[in-house]
């Protein structure tokens, strides 16, 4: 059975004040999807690239299982 751990591929975009804690938070953006498969290679679909002045090039990946946690941005 060929199985993947699915990732959300996201990127830092700029932060904002949290109007609740007066923190400073960053702003995500969702850019698509990783896989990684059993020879540990990853491989992503890149569905969208930002063009914001506060994006450094830098994309990360979240694994899935992650989206329901508070820390995760997806």
């Amino acid at each position: 059975m060929n199985t993947k751990t699915k990732y959300n591929v996201v990127a830092v975009v700029g932060e904002y004040r949290d109007q609740q804690s007066g923190q400073m938070k960053k702003r995500y953006q969702k850019c698509g999807i990783g896989f990684r498969d059993e020879d540990g290679r990853i491989s992503a679909k890149i569905d969208t690239v930002p063009v914001t002045p506060g994006w450094t090039g830098w994309f990360d990946f979240y694994p899935q299982e992650e989206a329901n946690n508070q820390e995760s941005p997806f």
